[in-house]
């Protein structure tokens, strides 16, 4: 991060510009800043602050010019009431948040993100496309891993799919077995009934190959509740 002087230490045998020394003029880009070290939170807050930074082993600052952009998983502002993050630290990097919103809440990206694996890894096995019965069960999965879990479980499947078209064979257990978005938390006994419904709706589809009117019969119901409830609980259209 911030470099070192010759002869600093055993190894130096020339000088070396840190990270954020290299940045300068630029943007640097902190990935996973909710698991720095205190003690490096302390010294990049200098930095931030001073816009100066020190290589190990030398006494003179050399002053940078860098935007820091930090991402984390972490809920930073619980960290810093836990007291392993800084709250110095914190408010200095939190001056324009962006939110990234999960996976699951972005039900009109699956579709798109699932096509992009399928392309990048199916040439290979042949695979070209996601048949409607597996890409119900997809596209009602929570995926609490986000894109990194998609793009596996497409890897995945591409590598054991038998045909041009995933099927739900070809999908992993968990998402089988699961076959529900991640409901908010159930309070009443209603929102039990209401994901019980849905994950029969979902279910249903597949068994039926997504094949609307054949599920509605199964379900005793009409295409157009069929329709209606789809709607209802967000559940895509084969």
């Amino acid at each position: 991060m911030f470099g070192h002087g010759k002869g600093s230490f055993t190894g130096a045998e020339g000088a070396r510009a840190g990270l954020i020394e290299h940045a300068s003029g630029g943007t640097l880009f902190l990935d996973e800043v909710g698991t720095m070290s205190t003690t490096l939170q302390a010294k990049l807050l200098r930095a931030v602050e001073t816009g100066e930074v020190r290589r190990i082993g030398e006494n003179d600052a050399r002053t940078v010019d860098v935007r820091f952009v930090a991402a984390t998983n972490v809920d930073l502002k619980a960290a810093v009431d836990a007291g392993s993050f800084r709250s110095d630290l914190y408010y200095r990097l939190n001056v324009h948040r962006i939110h990234m919103p999960p996976l699951r809440e972005r039900s009109s990206d699956l579709r798109l993100l699932a096509d992009h694996f399928i392309s990048k890894y199916g040439p290979t096995s042949g695979v070209e496309r996601c048949g409607d019965a597996a890409w119900l069960l997809l596209g009602a999965y929570s995926f609490p891993g986000n894109v990194r879990q998609l793009e596996h479980i497409v890897q995945r499947a591409v590598a054991i799919a038998r045909g041009p078209e995933l099927v739900p064979d070809d999908l992993p257990e968990e998402v089988v077995a699961a076959p529900q978005a991640a409901p908010a938390r159930e309070s009443t006994v209603a929102a039990a009934r209401e994901r019980a419904d849905r994950e029969t709706i979902v279910a249903t589809l597949a068994r039926n190959a997504g094949e609307i009117g054949a599920a509605a019969r199964e379900l005793q119901i009409s295409r157009t509740t069929m329709w209606r409830l789809m709607k209802k609980y967000g559940i895509p259209n084969p």
